[in-house]
C-alpha cells in the first residue's frame, strides 16, 4: 500500500484513470511553463496564472483535451505529451520572438504570412532568453521523467472511447462559451497594463488569448445592421459625389515606414546642422500637421495604411487586430483612392518591396487602383539598398517620375498616388553611422547609441523624400497636395528601454505613455497653384497645428484640407472624428480626453462607424452599380 503512494509507483502500469490523472498534472505544467516563457514580455504572467483560477483553467483545459485524445488513439501517455508539449513549446517561441521584434501576439492569422515573416526575418539576430532555455531544460526532464515513470497497461478501447467523448463533449462546451470569441476573454481580470495588448496576453496566457481569438476572421454584420441603415446614416448611398470637380487638385500620399517624430523625446539633442526633420519642420508653419494614433507599435504597417485608405478603424472590425489584407479584403471594398477614381482620377499604388507582401498585389486593385507599382518596377542597383531596402531616394525619384508622366501624357482629369515607402524598416544596425546626429544620452550603450544614429539617418532620408516631392509640387503651375505620415513607431527593442532613454515614456500604465506608444507625425501640403485655386474659389487653407486623430481619420481631413466634396462616408467619419478623435482596441480619446469607457452618445456614433465599417468591406459592389 505504501509503494502505491510513491509517485514513481504510482504510474506504473497504470489504468485510464490514473492516466488522466498524470496528463492533468503534465497540463498544468506546461500552462506553468507557457507563464515562464512569458515572463520575458510580462513579468506579472506567472503571478496572474498562478492565483487567478479561472485563468488557469481557461489555459490548461485546451492543453489537456488535447492530451487526453492522443492518449485515446495511441494508450501512451508519453507520447502525448510529448506531441502537445512539444507543439505548445514551438508556439510559444515563435510568440515570444514575434513580441520581441513587433510588440505583437502571434495570431492563428500569421499563418498565412510564414514566406513573408521569413524573408523579412533574415536581418534580424535572434537573442536566446534564459526563461525559454529554462522553459525547455524543464520539458525535457520532464518529458524523460514521463517516459521512464510513467507506463500503461492495456485498457479496453470501449474504455478510451468514453474517455473521448467526454473529451469531445467538454471541448465543444468550452468552444461555445470561453473560446468562442473574446467576450469572455475580455471581462477576466489581469494585472496588466489596460492599454498594452501584448500585456494583457501575457497576463491571460498566450494559448487562452490564442485561442479565444481565432473566430474573428468571418467578418458579420454588426447588430441591427441593413443597407437601409448604412444609407439613412449618410443620406442616400455613402458612396455618391455630389457632381464633378471643376478644377482637379492632384494628391501624392506617402506613408513612410517607422517615421517617428523624435524631436517630441526629452532626452534629445542633435549635433549643430544635424537635425533629420529639417524638411519637416520649414514645411509646418505652412502647412496643416499634428499626430495619428495608429493600430500597431513599432509594426502593423498594412493595418496604418488600411486605415488611411479605406476610413475604416481596425478594432471596431475586428478586435483581435488581424492583417486585415490577409483576412478581410477579399473582395472589391470602397476607399478613397475609389472615391478619386469616382472623380475621374487616375489612381496609382507605389511600393518598393515584394507584391506579395501582406498581400498587397491583390488588395490595391480591390481598393480602386488602376496600376500598381512594386520592387522590380522600380531602377535601383545593389548601391541603392540601405539595410536590404530600397532608399527613399529611389522612391521620391520614381515618385516625382510617375508624376511628371502623368502630367505630360495624362488626361488632365486628377492624379491620385499613394506610396508606402520601405529605407527605415528595421532591423537597424548597431555598426558606425553615416553621421553622428544625436549627442551621446546618459545610460546608452555603444551599440545604443549607433543603433539610433543609424535610424536617426534614415529618418533624415525619409524627411529628404518629404522636402522633394513638396519642392517639386511647388514649381508646378497646376494643384497638388502632398500628404505624409508615419505607418508606426521604429522597433529598438522589446522592453522599450532605448526610447525610455530618448525620454519617451512607452511603457507605463498611463494614457501618456499609450499615446508616445502608438502616435506618429503626419503634414498635408498644398502648393502654391492650390492656395491660388482655393482663394479663386473663396475658401481657406487650414494651416497650423491640427487635432490628434486615429490614423482613420486622415483621409477624411485631406479632404477637409483639400476644400472638395468628398462622399457622405468620408464626410459622416470626418464628423464622428470631432467627438471620438482617437480609437484604439483599449482606450478612445472622446472631446480631448481619454477614456476606457464612452458616453452614450459617442457610443451611438461609434455604431453608425461600425455601419459604415461593414457596408465599404462587405455591402460596397460598385460593378453592379455601373
Amino acid at each position: 500500500m505504501s509503494k502505491n503512494l510513491c509517485l514513481k509507483n504510482s504510474f506504473k502500469d497504470c489504468g485510464i484513470l490514473r492516466s488522466v490523472l498524470a496528463m492533468l498534472l503534465l497540463s498544468i505544467l506546461c500552462v506553468l511553463l507557457q507563464a515562464l516563457i512569458q515572463t520575458a514580455n510580462s513579468a506579472a504572467a506567472l503571478a496572474s496564472t498562478a492565483v487567478m483560477p479561472m485563468i488557469l483553467l481557461c489555459n490548461v483545459l485546451p492543453v489537456f483535451l488535447l492530451m487526453c485524445v492522443i492518449y485515446c488513439l495511441t494508450n501512451r501517455v508519453w507520447i502525448s505529451f510529448l506531441i502537445t508539449a512539444l507543439s505548445a513549446f514551438i508556439l510559444l517561441t515563435v510568440n515570444y520572438f514575434k513580441v520581441y521584434f513587433r510588440s505583437e501576439t502571434l495570431s492563428v492569422f500569421d499563418f498565412s504570412l510564414v514566406s513573408e515573416a521569413a524573408d523579412i526575418m533574415t536581418g534580424y539576430s535572434f537573442p536566446i532568453p534564459y526563461t525559454l532555455i529554462a522553459a525547455l531544460i524543464i520539458f525535457i526532464a520532464a518529458f524523460i521523467l514521463v517516459l521512464k515513470n510513467v507506463t500503461n497497461a492495456k485498457t479496453k478501447p470501449l474504455h478510451r472511447l468514453a474517455l473521448f467523448g467526454i473529451c469531445a463533449a467538454l471541448g465543444i462546451a468550452g468552444y461555445f462559451t470561453i473560446y468562442n470569441g473574446t467576450a469572455v476573454y475580455k471581462v477576466l481580470p489581469s494585472f496588466a497594463n489596460e492599454y498594452d495588448d501584448v500585456s494583457v496576453a501575457a497576463n491571460k496566457g498566450f494559448i487562452y488569448t490564442f485561442l479565444s481569438h481565432t473566430t474573428q476572421r468571418q467578418y458579420t454584420p454588426p447588430e441591427g445592421y441593413t443597407t437601409e441603415a448604412a444609407e439613412a446614416i449618410t443620406g442616400g448611398e455613402p458612396d455618391a459625389l455630389a457632381g464633378e470637380l471643376e478644377t482637379p487638385v492632384n494628391v501624392i500620399a506617402v506613408m513612410s515606414e517607422a517615421f517617428f517624430d523624435m524631436e517630441s523625446c526629452e532626452n534629445i539633442e542633435w549635433y549643430d546642422g544635424m537635425n533629420p526633420m529639417q524638411s519637416f519642420d520649414r514645411l509646418r508653419d505652412d502647412s496643416l500637421w499634428g499626430y495619428i494614433s495608429v493600430p500597431g507599435f513599432a509594426g502593423s504597417t498594412a493595418s496604418t495604411e488600411f486605415e488611411f485608405l479605406t476610413g475604416i478603424n481596425i478594432s471596431l472590425i475586428d478586435s483581435s487586430m488581424p492583417v486585415v489584407y490577409k483576412t478581410h479584403v477579399t473582395q472589391k471594398a470602397y476607399s478613397v483612392a475609389q472615391m478619386f477614381k469616382d472623380y475621374g482620377y487616375t489612381t496609382k499604388a507605389m511600393h518598393p518591396g515584394k507584391e506579395w507582401f501582406y498581400n498587397r498585389k491583390a488588395v490595391y486593385p480591390r481598393l480602386g487602383f488602376d496600376s500598381v507599382l512594386f520592387e522590380d518596377d522600380f531602377d535601383y542597383t545593389s548601391e541603392d539598398l540601405i539595410h536590404y531596402y530600397v532608399s527613399d531616394k529611389v522612391t521620391s525619384d520614381k515618385i516625382i517620375s510617375e508624376y511628371g508622366d502623368y502630367l505630360e501624357n495624362g488626361d488632365g482629369n486628377g492624379y491620385f498616388n499613394f506610396n508606402v515607402t520601405i529605407q527605415n524598416h528595421g532591423p537597424y544596425s548597431t555598426d558606425e553611422p553615416r553621421n553622428y546626429r544625436l549627442k551621446p544620452i546618459d545610460g546608452l550603450d555603444e551599440d545604443g547609441y549607433n543603433l539610433l544614429c543609424n535610424y536617426a539617418d534614415g529618418l533624415y532620408d525619409a524627411d529628404a523624400l518629404l522636402g522633394e516631392i513638396c519642392d517639386y509640387a511647388e514649381d508646378l503651375d497646376v494643384p497638388t497636395v502632398v500628404v505624409f505620415f508615419g505607418d508606426h513607431l521604429p522597433f529598438f527593442d522589446s522592453e522599450g528601454e532605448y526610447l525610455t532613454l530618448l525620454g519617451k515614456d512607452v511603457t507605463s500604465d498611463t494614457p501618456e505613455a499609450a499615446q508616445n506608444k502608438y502616435f506618429t507625425p503626419y503634414i498635408i501640403h498644398g502648393n502654391t497653384a492650390f492656395k491660388n485655386l482655393v482663394a479663386e474659389n473663396g475658401g481657406e487653407v487650414i494651416n497650423g497645428r491640427g487635432e490628434d486623430i486615429s490614423s482613420s481619420y486622415l483621409a477624411s481631413v485631406l479632404i477637409e484640407y483639400m476644400n472638395i466634396d468628398g462622399s457622405p462616408y468620408f464626410e459622416k467619419i470626418g464628423e464622428i472624428s470631432q467627438s471620438v478623435q482617437s480609437i484604439s482596441g483599449s482606450f478612445y480619446v472622446e472631446n480631448g480626453e481619454y477614456t476606457t469607457d464612452l458616453s452614450e452618445e459617442s457610443g451611438e456614433l461609434l455604431k453608425e462607424y461600425q455601419y459604415l465599417s461593414y457596408w465599404a468591406l462587405r455591402d460596397y459592389r460598385k460593378e453592379e452599380k455601373d
